[in-house]
C-alpha cells in the first residue's frame, strides 16, 4: 500500500459529495482543511474543494481516485526546496537533513548551504532551483508579502508541488492559503502550541481555544 495526498480542484465533479457517495477505490485515511488535519473521515464526511486529502491503497486505486476527483496527486518523491535562510529556513535545513532528506537552498545571497542564488520571486530562480521535481517548496521568508507573491508564482509554475508557508502575522494566514499555499503556518500560533504543551502539559490544542495569562505570587 502507499500514501499519497491530493488537493481537491475547484471544478471537481465530487463536490458536495460524502465520501460514501463518492465510493473513491483508495481510502481517505485524513484531510487537512487550512493546515488542520482531520484523521476521523467517516463516509459522511463531505469532499470540498481546496482541502488536501490523505490517501492510501495500491498505485491503481491512487491513480483512479485522483482521475475522480479531477486532479493529480501532489508529489510524493524529490528534494524539498526551501526559499529563504533566515532563522527558520536553517533550522528546517538542518531538522531535515538529519533525517536523511534532500535539501536545496534558494537565497538571495551566496553562503555555506545555498544551492541557488537569486529572489524567489523571479519564476526562472524557481525553475533553476528546480520546483517541478521538488517533493515541496518551502517559503520561510522574512516577509508575508513576498510569501504571498512567492505562492502565486509557484503555484502557477508547479500546481502539484505542495508548498508550506512561514507566515508571521496569523492576519495573513487566509490570504496565502487563498493563494495557494497547501499548510500556513503562523509563528505566533507554532508558539502558543509549544506554550501550552510546556505550561498545561498538553501536546495538542485546539486552535479557537483562548488562553488567559495570570501572575500569582
Amino acid at each position: 500500500l502507499l500514501r499519497r495526498e491530493l488537493r481537491v480542484p475547484a471544478n471537481t465533479p465530487l463536490a458536495g459529495k460524502t465520501l460514501r457517495e463518492a465510493a473513491l477505490p483508495a481510502v481517505v485515511v485524513g484531510l487537512w482543511r487550512r493546515s488542520q488535519l482531520v484523521t476521523r473521515c467517516a463516509p459522511d464526511t463531505t469532499i470540498v474543494p481546496g482541502v488536501v486529502l490523505e490517501l492510501v491503497g495500491t498505485a491503481d486505486a491512487l491513480d483512479e481516485s485522483a482521475t475522480r476527483i479531477g486532479a493529480k496527486l501532489l508529489h510524493g518523491e524529490g528534494p524539498f526546496l526551501v526559499a529563504g535562510f533566515g532563522e527558520v529556513g536553517r533550522k528546517v535545513h538542518e531538522l531535515l537533513c538529519d533525517v536523511g532528506e534532500v535539501v536545496h537552498v534558494v537565497e538571495r545571497n551566496s553562503g555555506p548551504n545555498i544551492d541557488v542564488i537569486g529572489d524567489v520571486l523571479d519564476s526562472s530562480v524557481l525553475q533553476r532551483a528546480g520546483l517541478a521535481g521538488a517533493r515541496a517548496l518551502i517559503l520561510a521568508l522574512v516577509s508575508d508579502d513576498s510569501t504571498l507573491f512567492a505562492t502565486v508564482i509557484a503555484r502557477d509554475l508547479a500546481p502539484d508541488v505542495p508548498i508550506i508557508a512561514r507566515v508571521n502575522h496569523a492576519r495573513n494566514l487566509d490570504n496565502i492559503h487563498r493563494a495557494g499555499a497547501d499548510y500556513a503556518l503562523s509563528i505566533a500560533d507554532v508558539s502558543g502550541q509549544m506554550l501550552s504543551a510546556r505550561l498545561l502539559g498538553r501536546h495538542a490544542r485546539v486552535r479557537e481555544e483562548h488562553r488567559r495569562v495570570v501572575r500569582v505570587e
